[in-house]
């Protein structure tokens, strides 16, 4: 019997649910006003900031290790986390994440988009 050896890679963003830019164009248009870097997030939750309700994750500039963390992070603080499945081009530098928090102004606009895909 011949022994395989083979690593045993587990992709947690497999199951993440995708939109696309044009479901979400208000926020792209905003994007300054919503994203968010992952040491940013983290360091506001370590504060106990638990604001955050929706997190878009962008398909450009990842660190394969945060992506992999994010998808825990989010189920286990209740956040709706959604991965934009064509990359996007900003002025900016691409931020890792867009965050809509609860009180935000687009909330309603994120929903409809959201039950819209």
């Amino acid at each position: 019997m011949k022994k395989r050896e083979t690593k045993r890679q587990i992709d947690l963003t497999s199951g993440i649910p995708k939109v696309s830019p044009c479901q979400i164009s208000f926020l792209i248009d905003a994007i300054s006003e919503y994203s968010v870097d992952y040491n940013t997030l983290m360091e506001e939750y370590e504060s106990r900031d638990l604001r955050t309700e929706y997190l878009f994750m962008l398909p450009e500039n990842h660190d394969p290790a945060i992506y992999q963390l994010i998808p825990l992070f989010c189920k286990h603080f209740g956040i709706q986390l959604y991965q934009i499945n064509e990359k996007i081009s900003t002025k900016d530098s691409a931020p890792l994440f867009i965050r809509i928090r609860k009180g935000d102004a687009v909330i309603d606009q994120v929903k409809q988009a959201i039950q819209s895909s």
